[in-house]
């Protein structure tokens, strides 16, 4: 009989060569200099307030409600507290500018017209291939925790929102969207896509994107890109799917899955797994929000947030072992 012990696959080890420099970053996550300049003044109140009959004009900027929904997100504050927070930064600081009311970014959350913003991170722009990644995971609306169900041995009755998101080679995430748990992955890769301005050379997501919409979504997108999606396993080649799906199951054929895994560089597509965890260890793995539309104006400022600690240093790794 052959002993388990020795067909187990041994565990990858990788050494971060660059950990001085990440160790750096990490505690730049902390400062309050990332968030909070003196020029914070100018764009902190509406430029022009116009009274034209349809109630109080703004007094607060778009700009000055993202911020504090950023430190919000970054430093697990409630909105009351927050006021707090962000007016002692100020008084501390000297600024004569003063924190919206709790109730005023409650409602202004709201209304924000938000897209993902992007921040250059230099030493990974010359990669040699663009590459993007696309997944899905839930974070929970409301809800008993692990504890309570495992406790009184109850029901958790949780209540669960899906993110969706797209990943760059850089880490970066290109595209966000937040939807109800029984949106499928493959509906919103069009709304995804729309998002990425700049066209990739592969794309890669998991078995759940194989569908034929899915691929000509990327296909209008990006043409002569390299699709990686796992065929389900009951796939045949046929003329009627994508160029890019029938050459996946003739690598399968020829080579088996890991074989396919390895030429198509379908391990890439941890990018986007990473992403989630960073998004649950950082952010958070439930929305603070009630309803949709501040919860998906939440999950792009949570997302803006990891691309911003993204840019001032991720670890480099090489495998040792």
């Amino acid at each position: 009989m052959t002993n388990k012990t020795e067909i187990k696959k041994k565990s990858q080890k990788h050494k971060v060569t660059n950990w001085h420099q990440y160790n750096n970053s990490l505690k730049r996550r902390g400062s309050l200099e990332l968030w909070i300049s003196s020029e914070i003044e100018s764009i902190w109140y509406e430029a022009n307030r116009i009274n034209d009959g349809t109630g109080t004009p703004r007094e607060y900027s778009d700009a000055s409600i993202r911020l504090a929904y950023e430190l919000k997100l970054c430093f697990k504050q409630p909105l009351r507290q927050l006021q707090g927070f962000i007016n002692s930064i100020f008084i501390i600081s000297n600024l004569s500018v003063r924190c919206p009311d709790y109730t005023t970014l409650s409602r202004r959350c709201k209304t924000l017209n938000l897209k993902m913003p992007i921040v250059p991170k230099s030493e990974l722009d010359n990669l040699e291939e663009k590459i993007i990644t696309i997944d899905s995971t839930g974070l929970k609306q409301y809800g008993k925790d692990e504890w309570h169900q495992e406790k009184h041995k109850v029901n958790p009755k949780r209540t669960w929102r899906k993110i969706h998101l797209a990943v760059d080679e850089s880490h970066m995430i290109r595209a966000s969207l937040l939807t109800d748990k029984s949106t499928h992955d493959a509906e919103v890769v069009p709304e995804l896509l729309n998002q990425i301005d700049t066209p990739a050379e592969r794309y890669i997501g998991d078995g759940a994107y194989d569908t034929k919409a899915v691929y000509e979504a990327i296909e209008k997108h990006s043409p002569n890109t390299k699709i990686v999606i796992p065929p389900r396993d009951n796939a045949v080649g046929s003329e009627l799917w994508h160029a890019e799906r029938n050459k996946s199951l003739e690598i399968i054929d020829k080579h088996g899955s890991g074989g396919w895994c390895k030429m198509r560089k379908y391990g890439k597509q941890n990018y986007a797994e990473l992403a989630m965890q960073r998004y649950k260890r950082i952010i958070g793995n439930r929305m603070h929000s009630k309803d949709i539309a501040r919860q998906k104006n939440e999950a792009i400022i949570g997302a803006s947030i990891l691309n911003k600690f993204t840019a001032i240093g991720m670890p480099i790794s090489v495998r040792v072992a």
